[in-house]
């Protein structure tokens, strides 16, 4: 893969991909990643993946992105199986260029000029991103929103889905950093207690899951740590209710 194209693939110049990706991952991997027996030389689907991340969450990411690159190319993914995103089902995806767009001026620094539907209003403003974030099935980019001639805003989350159309993105001008996002920049720490009418089956799942093989029979407490401000209501909102076997129960109380 060329540095260009894959520069297009991740929004960045073809010189940050070649002196910060490509030569970086040459020095620290010399050699040649997959042997020389030909063009049609791959990695074996069946092996086990010996390289991969320790972390679950992070080998399904890396399954993920070798299957979108792979796709992107015109190919098929070289190693791994299939991962079904139940959540990608339940959202409309978001227009690719859209997407695109938002993600550069991230990268980039750059302000955005949208069209945007808010719980409120639709409304025409300027969109300074300074991150990316995944809430379970949909992701949001956080950053500072202005929607007078002052540029005077706040900042938002703001939901790539509810853009309607996008004006301009090469604004370096008017972009904000998130130097000043007091709520991006502040953790704290979240305590919930376990519900206690919950029925005793259900908490012999959760102390599994939450504790694994240290599960402890008087398992009532859940500590997250250093969760950033911003998005405290996103991790409540994942951990408080759970579905089993079809009927919706109230798992963690939140103690803060």
């Amino acid at each position: 893969m060329s540095a260009s194209r894959l520069g297009r693939i991740l929004g960045q110049s073809r010189e940050h991909v070649q002196r910060h990706v490509i030569s970086a991952y040459r020095h620290e991997f010399p050699g040649v990643l997959v042997g020389g027996a030909g063009r049609n030389h791959s990695i074996d689907k069946h092996e086990d993946l010996h390289f991969a991340p320790a972390s679950a969450h992070m080998l399904l990411d890396l399954l993920r992105g070798e299957a979108s690159l792979s796709s992107a190319l015109g190919g098929s993914a070289r190693f791994g199986i299939p991962v079904e995103d139940v959540g990608a089902v339940s959202f409309r995806e978001t227009e690719p260029e859209i997407l695109r767009s938002l993600y550069r001026s991230c990268v980039q620094r750059r302000c955005v000029l949208i069209e945007y539907v808010s719980k409120r209003q639709t409304s025409v403003m300027r969109f300074s991103p300074h991150a990316l974030v995944r809430d379970v099935a949909r992701l949001h980019f956080r950053g500072y929103a202005a929607t007078g001639q002052d540029l005077k805003g706040y900042y938002i989350d703001l939901v790539p889905s509810r853009v309607r159309r996008i004006f301009d993105d090469v604004d370096k001008w008017n972009y904000v950093s998130g130097d000043e996002d007091k709520d991006w920049h502040e953790r704290i720490n979240l305590k919930f207690r376990l519900n206690p009418d919950l029925p005793n089956n259900i908490r012999q799942i959760l102390s599994l899951e939450y504790e694994g093989e240290n599960s402890r029979q008087n398992f009532d407490r859940l500590d997250i740590p250093a969760v950033r401000l911003a998005m405290r209501l996103y991790v409540e909102r994942v951990v408080k209710f759970r579905f089993f076997n079809k009927k919706v129960y109230q798992v963690w109380i939140p103690e803060n």
